[in-house]
């Protein structure tokens, strides 16, 4: 009815009779002429690296189109019984049970779940208090300053007074006497800034940001009115006055606890034992600082760090010149670690702390699937192991890329327009 009648108004306001029409609409487009671009580029490509592969390998590729069987099913799986982990679930179960003496029922899952509460009394706590403290506040504000009419704008938001707007408060100026005279003080005036050293200059700028505007009084602030609430209400219910010692906020902190001296850190140790033997053999090792304050240290990725004198390399044939060989390459080519003595801790004792439980609970199962299937599992002897991945197999030459290709060729035009392009 609602449907008629809006059709029946819409029909009087703009003078037309609303018909419908039950032909049958026409279909999408059929039949129609599509150009022939080619090829797809991607299918010929394909086409061409397929060809190039055939001629390289000596052999022509032809794709099975059978159809491929799915995957395996309906086979025998093994019961290994019971997860440990229902086991213990279930043993866990049983002993609250027993301990709590109450059988734990689950309920099934095929009843009707209930409905949600709904209809039932709500208590009525009265306006909140956040409300009545602004509530107050407006009051407070409307007593001193004037009725409060909030208007708004185009867009139909109400103008409301902001803290970053002096221009967001309509209140007329205001006077207020001053703390220690009589004198009147004018808010909507601003104070002279602090003049430089060359003098105050005495044209007046305009501020970048609002200053000097008026701030409303709106009352203490609800939380420390709510805190004030919550330490009388200990204080009642403890029976206590709570009084802060201002002698106790003077006292010097607790001093710093008594920390373990452990020694030297072993790889520091380690680090001033390797110093102390190369410089017995290449002299003392005086590093320096670069102009930024940065020492300057041998780095193993750059052999021109190293500062040491030219050393004479002893080699096991005989050389045919005496002349120094310097060490203007990587140093670390023609150096042989030495093990040190105990330079780790070894052969001492390892407590035993007994089979793993993931290897118990792996024998258990094994077990209870032996006594299951009345079958023992023995490892085959003659077990090889199994096979590494293909190594050191032809991979077929598919040509230079395409992408290669089409960059060679738009490089090609690029200089062939604006000259030959030497990048450095």
């Amino acid at each position: 009815m609602t449907t008629q009648k809006n059709i029946k108004a819409s029909e009087t306001k703009i003078g037309k009779k609303f018909t419908a029409s039950f032909e049958k609409p026409k279909g999408h487009p059929v039949d129609y002429f599509v150009p022939n671009f080619g090829p797809d580029y991607d299918i010929a490509l394909t086409k061409d690296n397929i060809a190039q592969t055939e001629a390289d390998l000596k052999h022509v590729w032809t794709p099975n189109l059978k159809k491929v069987k799915g995957p395996p099913m309906n086979y025998k799986v093994p019961n290994f019984g019971m997860d440990q982990d229902i086991k213990d679930t279930q043993s866990n179960l049983a002993k609250t049970e027993k301990k709590m003496k109450k059988k734990w029922v689950l309920t099934d899952k095929k009843q009707k779940k209930k409905s949600p509460p709904k209809d039932y009394k709500v208590p009525n706590f009265g306006v909140d208090k956040d409300i009545l403290d602004t509530q107050a506040n407006i009051a407070k504000a409307e007593a001193k300053l004037g009725k409060w009419n909030v208007k708004q704008d185009a867009d139909g938001n109400w103008i409301v007074p902001t803290a970053i707007s002096k221009d967001a408060y309509t209140y007329k100026k205001a006077q207020t006497s001053a703390p220690d005279a009589d004198q009147q003080v004018q808010l909507d005036e601003q104070s002279d800034p602090i003049c430089p050293s060359s003098g105050c200059d005495t044209k007046k700028k305009k501020a970048a940001y609002p200053t000097d505007y008026f701030v409303p009084n709106f009352g203490r602030d609800h939380e420390m009115n709510a805190n004030d609430g919550s330490l009388a209400w200990a204080e009642k219910q403890h029976k206590h006055k709570w009084v802060v010692d201002p002698e106790s906020l003077k006292k010097k902190p607790a001093e710093d606890l008594r920390r373990v001296d452990y020694g030297v850190d072993q790889d520091i140790l380690d680090a001033q034992k390797s110093i102390a033997s190369i410089e017995k053999i290449h002299g003392a090792w005086n590093p320096v600082q670069d102009e930024n304050g940065y020492w300057i240290v041998p780095e193993a990725f750059n052999n021109k760090s190293y500062n040491y004198k030219a050393v004479q390399l002893e080699s096991s044939e005989e050389s045919e010149s005496d002349e120094d060989v310097q060490l203007d390459r990587e140093p670390l080519l023609t150096w042989k670690p030495k093990a040190r003595k105990n330079a780790y801790p070894k052969d001492y004792k390892v407590p035993n702390f007994g089979q793993d439980p993931d290897i118990i609970a792996t024998q258990k199962s094994l077990a209870t699937a032996e006594k299951r299937l009345k079958r023992k599992w023995k490892v085959d002897p003659n077990f090889k192991k199994a096979k590494g991945h293909p190594v050191d197999y032809k991979v077929p030459n598919f040509g230079q890329d395409q992408d290669i290709k089409d960059t060679l060729s738009i490089v090609k035009k690029m200089e062939q327009k604006y000259g030959a392009w030497n990048p450095v």
